[in-house]
């Protein structure tokens, strides 16, 4: 699409471990290994079709995202410059995504969550309207990575919020969000100029933050009253402790390297599920 140095994408020069971020795929894994998680360690029925229409749809919202900022020549990353020189690609595969997310909610998505869907779908599509039609607005007058970490976390536990009582859910919910406003935060800290105060004073208190977070995690595993949620805060406070480690060798890695770890921790449920019986 454009010629200049700057947004060339050299292919042969990705490292094997960026292409899961460049074709947004690793938002997509993150959410539907915390779903199934979620969905296993509390009394939730879900069905793969979910797990599925979770994946789908998720990586239809970060790609879509990203082909907006490419159309109007926002970010300077490695998946900002792949979106810029293949959107042409990816908005067909864009539409094939909607459609298969609209027949798998149809027929495979039990009603409840459905409905609660569709709610959330609103307010998806309220955030993408702001964001890309008053983007200055938006800078000052509320932080974008919170708000994409409650719609991130709540959708991705639609299931335990739609069906399981509040207080199985409540106290991991708000733990996975604080998580996920974490990733958000340190990525927009590393890589944008304009931030948001409260996106600022994360990236430059990430350590002690996390540390605070793992703590929090590893005492409610030990506390609570729920036994079938203790693999829950486990997983949580390891990616806390990993988000620790992240921010004392920020210095060492690259850009690219902090964006694909900032998400790689969060992929600690892969050390639960395997012993996880599901409900």
């Amino acid at each position: 699409m454009h010629s200049s140095k700057s947004t060339r994408f050299n292919r042969s020069r990705v490292r094997p471990w960026l292409w899961a971020n460049l074709l947004s795929l690793d938002a997509p894994i993150v959410a539907v290994l915390w779903q199934q998680l979620f969905t296993k360690s509390l009394p939730v029925p879900a069905t793969t079709a979910s797990a599925v229409t979770l994946a789908v749809t998720v990586w239809s919202i970060y790609a879509s995202d990203r082909v907006l900022d490419a159309l109007r020549e926002s970010g300077h990353s490695a998946r900002h410059r792949f979106y810029r020189r293949h959107w042409h690609v990816v908005v067909p595969a864009l539409l094939a995504a909607l459609l298969l997310t609209g027949w798998l909610a149809v027929t495979g998505i039990r009603r409840p969550v459905f409905h609660n869907g569709l709610a959330l779908f609103a307010v998806v599509a309220l955030y993408f309207g702001a964001v890309h039609l008053a983007p200055e607005f938006t800078l000052f007058w509320w932080p974008k990575e919170m708000v994409v970490a409650i719609i991130f976390s709540v959708g991705t536990c639609i299931h335990a919020w739609t069906f399981a009582p509040y207080t199985l859910w409540a106290a991991p919910l708000l733990l996975f969000t604080a998580l996920c406003w974490i990733n958000c935060a340190s990525i927009a800290y590393w890589e944008t100029a304009a931030l948001h105060p409260s996106t600022k004073w994360i990236g430059a208190h990430l350590g002690s933050i996390s540390a605070a977070l793992a703590v929090a995690s590893f005492v409610l595993a030990q506390v609570t009253p729920f036994p079938a949620s203790r693999s829950i805060y486990l997983s949580e406070g390891i990616s806390a402790l990993a988000f620790l480690l992240l921010a004392r060798c920020s210095s060492r890695l690259s850009h690219n390297g902090l964006r694909v770890a900032a998400d790689a921790v969060l992929c600690t449920p892969l050390l639960f599920l395997p012993f996880t019986a599901a409900v």
